[in-house]
């Protein structure tokens, strides 16, 4: 009545032939038992080697995770200010130089900070300390910074932050300054309230990360002019008077000139010279008083172009013709062989005078023998007018001042052959008031070329007349 298992051999002689058998019989309950014992220590086994695992695991995970976890602690106090925060370095594997890099960027990081606030602390000395007013608004035209002088100006205050600079009674034209920075980039506007005169200046702050300048903001700083305006207005207002005042006696003395003229035939030598002097005198400052009649215009906005259709060509051959008896008197020769029309619209009267200007200097600061030509270029919507010539040229430091009021490079030269200083300047604004520029290149004893780059028409009267 018991199960077991039975397990038979053969045994087989030499000679192949059978000899016996082997028996093993073994009970089932023995086996079972046997099987059951290997089952529970595999099982044991099995356990024993994933604790001893997991324990390991927990170990590492633990040495693993604490630097990084120190780094983590690290780099949250360094975002909330504390750049005193280090991270332990511990070995030289990968996670010590994690932490020495950490440790590297915090002390970056220190640094330029502090180099930010002290800048930050500079400009703001400099905005409490400045006499213009300065603001700054967002890309909504809401106020986000103020200067001491904005809340004396412009009644602009700290407190006004988040509000529009239309909502404040802010002036309207330096409202509308900062709308043309917006959609221009810059602005300038002269502010006249009557009795305070204003200069605004905007400008858009573009930031890098949006490419086209979106909800950038405006900084504006508005100047108070009022004083400087009174005194120019003073000059201007004087000048104009005295030139005025200068005429009658000037008409007074060059009627006796002419009376004088008159009987040249009887007068000795001597004073004939000195009618000759006199007369040189009395046209020259003639042209002064007259200089200085139209710079008195020009800044009083009372000198305006008077535009028609021409021949520049004409104009300049007009003004040549005006200098040609000085021209032959210093022996300087002057040459303008171009017979084409460059048609134009253009205030006549007033681009003569800066021909006979340039001529007029041109003769002035040239030695006998030398010459003078002129040439003009088109390069449509252009007109581009050359006067060079081979006199004594002008030193690389007086260029820039050039085209100054009064500024006159050989002083003892301008003297002898009666300069003032006022033509170029003079010239100058009437090429900018016609949409040009005029400029000038110079070398010292190899002469001048005086360039004027002149639009065919100027910019506000571009559909009044056809050429």
């Amino acid at each position: 009545g018991r199960s077991g298992y039975v397990a038979v051999w053969p045994l087989v002689g030499r000679d192949g032939t059978a000899k016996g058998a082997m028996v093993y019989d073994v009970p089932r309950d023995e086996i079972e038992e046997t099987l059951s014992y290997l089952r529970y220590g595999i099982v044991g086994a099995i356990l024993t080697s994933v604790l001893i695992a997991a324990g390991a695991s927990l170990l590492l995970a633990r040495q693993l995770t604490r630097p990084l976890s120190e780094t983590r602690d690290a780099a949250i106090r360094v975002a909330s200010g504390d750049y005193a925060a280090m991270v332990p370095v511990k070995g030289r594997d990968e996670l010590g130089e994690l932490a020495r890099a950490f440790n590297y960027m915090a002390e970056e990081i220190e640094h330029y900070v502090g180099e930010i606030q002290e800048q930050k602390s500079r400009l703001e000395a400099v905005l409490e300390a400045s006499p213009e007013a300065v603001v700054a608004t967002d890309g909504a035209g809401r106020v986000t910074m103020v200067n001491p002088a904005a809340a004396r100006m412009l009644g602009v205050r700290h407190s006004d932050r988040g509000r529009a600079l239309d909502e404040l009674g802010t002036p309207e034209g330096i409202v509308r300054c900062v709308r043309e920075a917006a959609a221009n980039e810059v602005a300038v506007r002269e502010v006249d309230l009557g009795e305070k005169t204003f200069w605004a200046y905007a400008a858009r702050m573009d930031r890098g990360d949006n490419g086209a300048g979106k909800d950038a903001g405006i900084i504006l700083a508005v100047r108070d002019i009022t004083e400087h305006r009174s005194l120019e207005k003073a000059k201007t207002a004087f000048v104009s008077d005295f030139s005025h005042e200068l005429r009658t006696p000037l008409t007074t003395i060059q009627s006796a000139v002419g009376l004088l003229e008159r009987a040249r035939e009887r007068l000795d030598p001597l004073e004939h010279r000195a009618l000759e002097l006199a007369e040189g005198e009395l046209a020259r400052i003639r042209a002064m008083v007259e200089e200085l009649l139209t710079l008195a215009q020009m800044d009083s906005w009372q000198y305006q172009l008077e535009v028609g259709p021409a021949n520049l060509g004409d104009v300049i051959r007009t003004a040549m013709r005006s200098v040609e008896t000085k021209a032959q008197r210093f022996g300087i020769e002057i040459y303008f062989e171009d017979e084409v029309e460059h048609r134009c619209v253009c205030d006549v009267q007033k681009l003569y005078q800066v021909f006979l200007n340039l001529l007029d200097n041109a003769i002035k600061y040239s030695d006998p023998g030398d010459r003078v030509d002129v040439s003009v270029e088109e390069s449509t919507p252009w007109l581009n007018v050359c006067i060079r010539d081979t006199g004594v040229g002008i030193p690389r430091e007086d260029l820039e001042q050039l085209f100054e009021r009064f500024y006159r490079v050989d002083k003892d030269r301008a003297r002898a052959t009666g300069g003032s200083g006022l033509g170029l300047a003079i010239s100058k604004q009437i090429v900018e008031m016609h949409g040009g520029d005029i400029s000038v290149e110079s070398e010292v004893g190899r002469g001048s070329s005086f360039l004027i780059h002149l639009p065919k028409t100027p910019p506000s009267r571009s559909s009044s007349y056809a050429l």
